[in-house]
């Protein structure tokens, strides 16, 4: 009899380990979605300021001074993401609206009274628009729009001479494309599956479900997933109960569960919550493109007590460019995930530059190279918590067409650079996110008179001023920065 028993929890023991190596070694690739469309908005303000007052006391004519400095700033930004997958078309939105205001007051008794502040206001849209012709062979129309307003008024007096200054600078950027694409291959959103997977799991963990699922029961549950997350609630506390109540049914429809307690339901609810998050993808992308754009930068300085210097620089921009993009995603398994990023574009900028004085009108016709490569490997230890490293690599290469007879400098450069970071999300409730962030990059740039130290692949190359210009020869520069960020993000829908 005691043989009986010892074997049959062996075989219980046997069984349950094999449900979970099941479970955990299935292939996110193999599932495939459903028709679905997905949206999502995130916002995060953060607030930060200093104030000083302080009392000093000069020995030598035993004057004494106050001196008091403000200094405060508030940043919000606004993001709505679309996401919408069918057999003959992906559509993708992403917009973003950001927005930062900053005061500082320095008063010192002793000498100055100044006051700088400062508004801006950004918004960029990109639309993805992809028809497949067949199964795997698509084009692509798509649309990027960036606009950003700048203000920024300086006032200063001076005690000790009773000088006064007195200045606005207002300025406006607006920079769009339209890549046209053509190209072979899916990519598709997976973290259904990876849902469905952890709710088997964890409850077959308290013995609620069976661990034995196969991979057709893993997709067709994660097709359900897909479909239900397709249903729109204007009340969230509704829309939670009637996906609680909705799983719950297809669970004891096909006769999954084996003990429906109050641990059944708060497991349940638990993973539903947190266990579809975060974005796994799956599948490979390859596409040629061509995408004409256009810039366009003004900006104005108006001295409220001299007019005599204000001044005026107007900067316009065609961007021509072609090449190839390649794209890789990879779910390892459950907790891990590869993505690899390859660019190679070739075109032209030709634009000018023109100030209403101090220096001449610069034409410009820069042919340009850019070669970029990342890599990100993504972690995912449980269902609050999401790290993901990544490096990449840059070259950018820029040909000298100096054309004398009409006046265009000649521009020749080139820039390498290489970075290095770390991102980590933690889930505080379904809504409420943590997000950490740590990066360094290296950067080496020579060119004949234009500093390239801060141009990248998603920098703006067309926006070259006299800013950047130098009489002299060559500029060589080597840059090394690091960069640390902690934010509270809230997901609205």
């Amino acid at each position: 009899m005691n043989k009986l028993k010892i074997g049959l929890i062996n075989l219980i023991i046997t069984f349950s380990l094999t449900g979970y190596a099941q479970l955990n070694n299935f292939d996110l690739a193999k599932y495939k979605l459903p028709e679905m469309k997905r949206k999502s908005m995130e916002t995060d303000i953060n607030a930060y300021g200093e104030n000083y007052i302080y009392d000093r006391k000069y020995s030598i004519a035993n004057n004494q001074f106050k001196d008091e400095s403000k200094y405060n700033n508030l940043n919000a930004n606004l993001n709505f993401d679309y996401y919408s997958n069918s057999a003959k078309f992906q559509r993708e939105a992403y917009i973003n609206l950001y927005f930062s205001g900053y005061y500082d007051h320095d008063k010192r008794d002793s000498s100055i009274d100044r006051i700088n502040s400062s508004f801006t206001t950004q918004q960029n849209t990109h639309l993805i628009n992809r028809r497949y012709i067949t199964n795997r062979l698509f084009y692509e129309t798509d649309f990027y729009f960036n606009y950003n307003l700048y203000n920024s008024q300086y006032h200063q007096k001076n005690f000790y001479d009773s000088t006064e200054s007195n200045t606005e600078n207002n300025s406006q950027t607006f920079y769009g494309n339209i890549p046209l694409k053509i190209g072979i291959g899916r990519i598709e959103q997976v973290q259904d599956a990876r849902h469905a997977v952890y709710i088997f799991k964890e409850l077959s963990r308290n013995g609620s479900v069976s661990p034995d699922k196969t991979d057709e029961q893993i997709i067709e549950f994660a097709q359900f997933i897909s479909q239900l997350n397709n249903k729109r609630f204007f009340d969230s506390r509704l829309k939670r109960m009637k996906q609680i109540e909705s799983i719950d049914s297809f669970l004891r429809a096909n006769n999954y569960v084996l003990n429906s307690d109050a641990k059944y339901f708060t497991t349940l609810g638990d993973i539903w919550d947190f266990g579809g998050r975060p974005i796994r993808n799956s599948g490979t992308r390859l596409s040629g493109v061509f995408q004409p754009g256009y810039y366009i930068y003004d900006y104005y300085s108006k001295d409220l007590i001299n007019e005599y210097d204000n001044y005026q620089i107007k900067k316009r921009s065609f961007v021509l460019d072609g090449g190839i993009e390649f794209k890789h995603e990879k779910p390892l398994n459950l907790y891990w995930q590869n993505s690899i990023d390859l660019n190679c574009y070739a075109g032209i900028i030709k634009g000018i530059n023109e100030f209403d004085h101090f220096y001449n009108d610069i034409k410009y016709n820069i042919p340009n190279l850019r070669i970029g490569f990342k890599h990100a490997i993504g972690f995912y230890p449980n269902t609050r918590t999401d790290l993901t490293f990544n490096y990449s690599l840059e070259y950018i290469q820029l040909f000298d067409k100096t054309d004398i007879q009409n006046n265009i400098p000649g521009i020749e450069g080139k820039r390498i650079s290489a970075s290095a970071g770390l991102d980590l999300n933690y889930y505080i409730s379904p809504r409420f996110k943590l997000n950490a962030t740590f990066s360094i990059r290296d950067s080496w740039s020579d060119s004949n008179n234009f500093d390239l130290s801060y141009v990248n692949m998603n920098s703006t190359l067309y926006d070259l001023s006299t800013n950047s210009y130098s009489s002299n020869e060559f500029i060589k520069r080597n840059n090394f920065q690091t960069h640390y960020g902690l934010s509270l993000t809230y997901s609205i829908f």
